[in-house]
């Protein structure tokens, strides 16, 4: 346990490498999200993957997606698998709340990008 800590949260690569503790934080709220909406699927849950995904978007755009891409063919898996939830529960628990944060999110991005740059669809950086 000692030796997790001190590699993995006391290291320099989790505290000083171009900020990697942020984005071990967004990256903990999907992957943490995930198997919470495996149990019994709650809507806070989506909430905070949504959330985590929006972050990692806006921050870590292409290990975002990477991160995203696998989390929803795990999504996909589990919606379309043996144990998954009624229909009814898997949308209006899981999808709803998590296509609602992602719809949010890109508002939120593309105003921001409006305002900053003139253009919805230009970010800033380049």
């Amino acid at each position: 346990m000692l030796a997790a800590l001190r590699l993995g949260i006391f290291s320099y690569w989790m505290n000083k490498y171009w900020c990697a503790s942020a984005a071990a934080l967004r990256g903990a709220l999907v992957l943490g999200a995930l198997p919470r909406l495996k149990r019994p699927a709650r809507s806070r849950d989506a909430v905070v993957m949504g959330l985590g995904l929006v972050i990692l978007a806006n921050s870590r755009s292409y290990e975002g997606l990477l991160l995203a891409v696998i989390v929803a063919v795990a999504m996909l898996l589990w919606l379309l698998g043996a144990n998954r939830p009624r229909r009814s529960i898997a949308l209006t628990s899981v999808m709803l709340p998590l296509a609602l944060m992602l719809v949010l999110g890109a508002l939120a991005t593309a105003y921001y990008n409006y305002r900053v740059t003139g253009s919805p669809f230009e970010m800033p950086m380049k």
